[in-house]
């Protein structure tokens, strides 16, 4: 069992993989070639990021002022502050294609259907296997002139692979079965499976360790069970 000290820990390591500093860059960059396209999603973590200046702010403040900034691209958050009234027309303005990104934390989560997101990307994800498959569900859902949807989730690490030495598994475990699970289960019913593998091929080969992702995945499906 975990203390409540030890509860206060996982809750500001998650918060830390979820603000993890280069994610923003690296969103930018994956954006680049999205800059005429619209229905784009993207999902930020609860949890703050620094700007140029060293000032916090929130992740989803920072990154929708980023994307408008940055890449010149219509933009607006989609967040428990917004009402109905409000809701209701970014979708129509999202649906239309008149709003191009909607940054949201947990929208999807809370039932909200935005079923014309064609791409995603999902700066911060649960480590609750129900969840985040339930999330991807949603992502998928049929819409007119959507063939497929495109999903980036962003995977955290807790060092650079070339970094790695005797002992770090140990220490570094947890996170690396919850990143790897949701890479194998993204990946094996997606179009593009073999990048998953290698990815997770690479995790393991710089741990010297061998994972049965299939056995890893079910024990955290009991463990959010119980």
């Amino acid at each position: 069992k975990i203390s409540k000290d030890g509860e206060l820990l996982l809750f500001k390591r998650s918060r830390l993989l979820a603000g993890a500093r280069q994610k923003v860059n690296v969103l930018l960059s994956l954006m680049q070639k999205y800059t005429g396209e619209s229905h784009i999603l993207v999902y930020c973590g609860a949890t703050s990021m620094e700007d140029e200046n060293g000032e916090l702010s929130r992740q989803i403040d920072g990154v929708t002022k980023k994307i408008r900034q940055d890449l010149h691209m219509t933009a607006t958050r989609f967040t428990a502050e917004e009402d109905l009234k409000e809701r209701q027309e970014i979708k129509r303005l999202f649906s239309e294609g008149t709003c191009q990104v909607v940054t949201a934390i947990k929208c999807l989560d809370e039932g909200v259907n935005i079923p014309s997101i064609r791409t995603a990307f999902i700066m911060a994800s649960t480590k609750n296997p129900r969840e985040f498959i339930q999330r991807r569900g949603r992502l998928l859902r049929r819409s007119p002139n959507k063939d497929y949807a495109e999903i980036y989730d962003f995977i955290t690490l807790p060092r650079e692979l070339s970094s790695v030495t005797y002992g770090d598994f140990e220490s570094d475990k947890t996170i690396l079965l919850g990143e790897m699970a949701r890479i194998d289960e993204f990946g094996k019913l997606s179009d593009n499976p073999v990048q998953a593998d290698g990815m997770m091929n690479q995790i393991m080969r710089a741990y010297d360790v061998y994972i049965d992702i299939e056995e890893e995945m079910q024990k955290i499906e009991e463990e959010y069970d119980e």
